[in-house]
């Protein structure tokens, strides 16, 4: 089991398309042995996880987890639905589901900030001083979304450029981060700054590391593409840097046409090829099937 944020607080870097090839390509590995993945979406927004895969979530979403009012094994069967969309003659997906957002999302944030303070208040007031066993934010989040966990094999969570409240959530939740980041320097600027954010977050007690970056949008030619790559890795913001993924109006186009991956819509294209190397290295790393690409 094990738990990945593609984050980055610079827009337009391609989390929501990086997340969900992640989700199909584990997805793929896991079904063989009856294993599921499972793509949360975070930006209230509004679903755009289920849109890019061509879903209609409806009044589904994760704020009906988070919100605490419902019984969690209800929340679960009525919010999280299943990608497979060979039933109506769309892509195959056995193993993938998606928990949407929409913008109710900013009620239930806004709500477990209440509980929040409701709870430490009458906590102070009771006497108790062991402020460190008080519930913050990020422990409410783990608490309500944690029994995912136990149902699915593999969880992505597809966050928003800004977080707020759920940043230290998701480092708490989760193991790893999947940074997307283009090779300019505003958005390499913005992502040094994400990067940073995440290592204070691990002074403060949580283990969430930047285990893969992955350069999006990439164009080959541009000298600032190779010099941005090599600063990348020099700088040694993460573990792994991920190949490159080219800079295609395919992959924009795939989601379009019937609600497709660039995986299913054009699995020979250089940026699937890439995102399947980002796939399996994932899967290697935590032991999930076989390579798809030699």
């Amino acid at each position: 089991m094990a738990i990945l944020s593609v984050e980055n607080r610079a827009g337009g870097v391609a989390k929501t398309t990086t997340a969900t090839a992640l989700g199909l390509g584990l997805a793929r590995k896991l079904a063989p042995q009856g294993g599921k993945a499972l793509i949360i979406d975070l930006d209230p927004q509004g679903d755009s996880a289920a849109t890019m895969l061509g879903l209609r979530p409806g009044s589904r979403c994760v704020s009906n987890l988070l919100d605490g009012r419902t019984d969690l094994r209800t929340a679960v069967k009525q919010n999280v639905m299943s990608a497979d969309r060979e039933g109506e003659d769309g892509p195959s997906r056995p193993g993938l589901f998606v928990l949407p957002a929409s913008d109710r999302l900013v009620e239930a944030k806004t709500g477990m900030v209440e509980e929040v303070g409701r709870e430490v208040q009458r906590l102070i007031n009771s006497g108790r001083t062991d402020y460190h066993n008080f519930p913050t934010i990020a422990s409410l989040f783990v608490q309500r979304l944690s029994p995912l966990t136990k149902i699915f094999d593999f969880i992505i969570l597809d966050c928003p450029p800004t977080l707020d409240a759920f940043q230290q959530a998701v480092h708490a939740f989760a193991d790893a981060a999947v940074v997307p980041t283009q090779l300019d320097f505003k958005s390499a600027r913005a992502t040094f700054k994400h990067a940073q954010g995440i290592i204070t977050d691990q002074k403060n007690g949580i283990e969430c590391h930047v285990a893969y970056l992955v350069p999006v949008m990439v164009d080959p030619r541009l000298n600032l593409t190779q010099a941005m790559m090599e600063r990348f890795q020099k700088e040694g913001y993460a573990r792994r840097m991920a190949p490159p993924i080219p800079r295609s109006v395919r992959v924009s186009e795939a989601p379009a046409r019937g609600g497709q991956t660039i995986l299913e819509y054009e699995p020979s294209h250089p940026a699937s090829v890439a995102y399947q190397q980002l796939i399996d290295m994932v899967a290697t790393d935590y032991g999930i099937g076989e390579p798809n690409y030699a």
